[in-house]
């Protein structure tokens, strides 16, 4: 059973890498099974045996980095906002570098813009269930508008660097996020307390 599985797997692997590969080398033109077969070295009942067609593989391949991103989240201990964010960024460099190529062959073919929707909202429902940092936003008005604009920011910029739109390297572009963001909630944070400072004082007056 357990070589089985390897085996299983190392068919699987196979074939993204060859998908990969096709979907770099044609852009936005239809790969098809025979030539992902040809290219991963398989015959074509291999690839039913794990796929039905070539969409359910796109599919899969969106899955497997979402789920690697979002390990990212778990277990921060930090102690500011600060803090927070230069671990988060430093995590998402981390796994943004180990799957590099991955993510650019995804950004080259047209349908990247479901991707990056799925990215974005499962970002989005992450960042909502950390209690230390929606604890910082939870008081302001529109917080999870706050948060819905921030996390289109961060996939705009990734997205941009990945289509070396951005002439950096990946640790100095989330240096750079984490330190806008930190300044950006800190001010956030500061404009609301003075806020609520003002309004106190107008009804001591009053």
């Amino acid at each position: 059973m357990k070589k089985e599985y390897q085996s299983a797997t190392r068919s699987k692997n196979a074939i993204k890498d060859a998908y990969l590969a096709l979907m770099q080398e044609k852009k936005d033109e239809k790969v098809f099974v025979k030539e992902i077969a040809d290219k991963a070295n398989i015959n074509r009942c291999t690839f039913y045996s794990h796929y039905k067609d070539v969409n359910q593989l796109l599919i899969d391949i969106h899955a497997q980095l979402i789920d690697e991103i979002l390990p990212i989240f778990d277990d921060i201990s930090a102690k500011t906002i600060g803090e927070y964010f230069d671990i988060f960024f430093m995590r998402l460099s981390d796994t943004f570098e180990h799957n590099q190529s991955y993510i650019q062959a995804i950004l080259t073919q047209n349908k990247s813009m479901d991707y990056l929707e799925n990215i974005r909202t499962r970002l989005k429902e992450k960042i909502i269930q950390i209690p230390f940092l929606y604890q910082q936003l939870s008081n302001l008005e529109n917080a999870s508008l706050i948060i819905d604009y921030h996390v289109n920011a961060i996939i705009y910029t990734y997205s941009n660097w990945f289509r070396d739109s951005i002439q950096c390297d990946i640790y100095t572009l989330s240096h750079t996020l984490s330190t806008l963001l930190t300044q950006q909630f800190e001010s956030i944070a500061l404009a609301h307390h003075t806020k609520k400072s003002d309004m106190s004082k107008r009804k001591v007056q009053n």
